[in-house]
């Protein structure tokens, strides 16, 4: 995994490891003595006999030396790694957003005259649609980690979360007496749809844009795990939020 890491990295991204140290902490004993021995001739995948620890070590030392950065394994117990180890096997259920095609008119019709001004909420490096974003993780390009952390009064918002955190995303958007492009699925049972027709938000919805189902899709890197599965098949609307006194 790691080796895969280090071998699919951009060229930019590369560059900035010239000069430096990359320390590489596993809790794999095995594989820490094989790095540090410099390989192995035992097999480690049963079916077809491939050397997989000593292929993935030789993959990191060949782009540490094309590359020009050193490389160092560090063994720890797993208890001190845990929290990485979960996250490797996190799963994205949510990981969705509008088609192109409808993300420009929803955008166009209700957003900002200048998308400079607005942030993707609710987003990740391989699917954030703006240049400014908060994710769920840190990662290169991310502004902020936690986008109920952050201040969204001031500027524009473009929400599209998990339809689970509704509720906490209207709280927020009060708090803040923020502004936004905010899509949510028509789901008349629930409590936050019911809180959107009540008479407390008349005057901070100033329009709003009916989307069919097959506008929301998920996107291709997590779509086997996304809640909806091929095809979300509710409609959605997409509402233009602005602080309340505003108009």
């Amino acid at each position: 995994m790691t080796g895969y890491a280090l071998t699919t990295r951009t060229l930019a991204q590369r560059a900035q490891l010239r000069g430096t140290v990359v320390e590489i902490v596993g809790d794999s004993k095995c594989a820490e003595i094989i790095f540090r021995k410099g390989g192995s001739q035992a097999a480690f995948d049963d079916e077809t006999g491939e050397l997989l620890i000593l292929e993935a070590l030789l993959d990191i030392l060949g782009v540490a030396k094309r590359e020009g950065f050193e490389v160092r394994l560090r063994w720890v117990p797993r208890a001190l790694v845990q929290h990485a180890d979960d996250l490797s096997k996190y799963e994205d259920r949510y990981d969705y957003g509008l088609t192109p095609y409808w993300r420009r008119r929803v955008l166009t019709e209700l957003g900002p005259s200048s998308l400079g001004d607005m942030v993707d909420r609710f987003a990740a490096p391989h699917n954030a649609v703006l240049p400014r974003y908060n994710a769920l993780f840190d990662a290169p390009g991310v502004e902020a980690v936690d986008a109920f952390a952050e201040a969204w009064s001031g500027g524009w918002s473009y929400l599209i979360p998990p339809f689970t955190k509704l509720d906490a995303v209207l709280d927020k958007l009060e708090r803040d007496n923020a502004a936004a492009v905010l899509v949510v699925p028509v789901w008349k049972s629930h409590g936050w749809w019911r809180r959107l027709a009540s008479g407390t938000w008349t005057d901070r919805i100033d329009a709003q844009r009916a989307l069919p189902p097959m506008a929301l899709s998920a996107h291709p890197e997590n779509a086997e795990s996304c809640f909806f599965g091929l095809a979300f098949e509710s409609p959605l609307v997409a509402l233009r939020v602005v602080p309340r006194l505003a108009r």
